[in-house]
């Protein structure tokens, strides 16, 4: 070997200049022992450079189906719906969240799907059911919650109550409820998006319509009072905003004198809670005319806790007589006029009957509410 040459077989051959990569066209691939793409047949030109899959063979790898849609995509169609502006159908947006790695977000959507954008219930109601119910899972993270509000999930979930077949149906109004007041819950971003689309009158139609407590409209009513409950007790802009509704507050009031148990501790409680965080709820509470007869037949109801709630409004109103606005006189006379002294006298014996077993906190709510009616006199 001289220079730049190499002796071979007698003859001297002169080393490359340059190092030259083959062609990746030109390499042979395979998998696992088995050869799935000749490089010298494509040489020879006897082989495509870029091999396809075979009639109905299946993908398995990202790769491999990215060269399928390729493969099997007509350039002229693409360019077509870019050019029209086609939006994605749902199905479309589920398999990119998936690729994306946000499941929850796509199931989500599926289920919104399910529900129609307009009540409709493309599906039938059975399976709207079924996405409700998941979706109440879902949304009881806050941050799904989040992003069940941002692709669109209240103003569907709001269709459920107003809207179409939905609005029809009492099961699918109490889910769609419940979805709400799991969303809602201590979740300010989801409360701004429920204000905007006005989701609480939708809420407080729900309980002023079904005023009769029927078998039906009951469970609507609980589930609707739940998630008014989640909203106004965590959002003061929800709160600005029942002040200022002509009949928030009577709905309320009218709530707290429902002839279900359950229904009527709740609406009270909300009652008692609003009240003690905005003292102008006050005036309002007495403006409503049904109000003393309410409080009166809640500070001598059976079950503890509505007597509990009945009396602390009561007692917070009361001890508000005489500031501007929150003057309860008017409230102590209709008291007065409703027999108030002897029922609520009555209360307190029967209170004491119960001796050791009684809330002796009640006792002094009673004379004290007592000697408030009797400095009327």
């Amino acid at each position: 070997m001289s220079g730049r040459t190499l002796q071979h077989e007698d003859e001297q051959v002169a080393l490359p200049s340059e190092v030259r990569e083959e062609n990746t066209a030109f390499t042979s691939v395979y998998t696992q022992g088995k050869l799935v793409y000749d490089g010298a047949a494509a040489r020879a030109g006897e082989q495509a450079a870029i091999p396809t899959s075979t009639a109905g063979e299946v993908p398995t790898s990202l790769n491999e189906m990215l060269k399928w849609g390729v493969t099997n995509s007509d350039p002229e169609e693409l360019k077509r719906m870019a050019a029209g502006g086609a939006a994605p159908k749902p199905m479309d947006k589920e398999i990119m969240d998936m690729l994306l790695g946000e499941p929850i977000v796509a199931k989500m959507r599926a289920c919104l799907t399910k529900l129609g954008s307009e009540g409709e219930l493309p599906e039938g109601v059975d399976t709207a059911l079924g996405a409700l119910e998941e979706l109440e899972y879902y949304v009881e993270d806050i941050d799904n919650a989040v992003d069940m509000a941002k692709i669109g999930g209240i103003p569907i979930l709001l269709a459920c109550l107003t809207h179409g077949t939905a609005a029809t149906e009492p099961e699918v109004r109490e889910m769609a409820c419940s979805v709400l007041a799991a969303a809602l819950q201590n979740n300010p971003k989801v409360q701004e998006a429920a204000l905007a689309h006005n989701v609480p009158a939708a809420l407080l139609a729900l309980l002023r319509d079904s005023a009769d407590d029927d078998d039906a409209s009951l469970p609507v009513q609980r589930k609707a009072l739940l998630a008014i409950s989640a909203l106004y007790r965590s959002s003061d802009q929800a709160t600005d905003a029942l002040l200022t509704t002509d009949d928030g507050v009577t709905t309320l009031v009218q709530v707290g004198a429902s002839a279900d148990p359950k229904l009527r501790r709740r609406g009270l409680f909300l009652l008692l809670q609003i009240s003690r965080a905005r003292p102008e709820m006050a005036a309002l509470l007495l403006a409503a005319t049904t109000l003393p007869l309410t409080l009166l037949e809640a500070a001598g109801d059976a079950d503890e806790d509505t007597r509990e709630q009945g009396l602390q409004l009561l007692l917070q109103l009361s001890s508000m007589e005489g500031e501007g606005a929150t003057d309860a006189a008017g409230l102590r006379v209709k008291l007065i006029e409703l027999g108030a002294s002897g029922l609520l006298a009555k209360a307190l014996s029967i209170n004491l009957g119960l001796g050791d077993e009684r809330n002796t906190e009640h006792d002094a709510h009673f004379r004290s509410l007592i000697a408030w009616l009797s400095g009327a006199d």
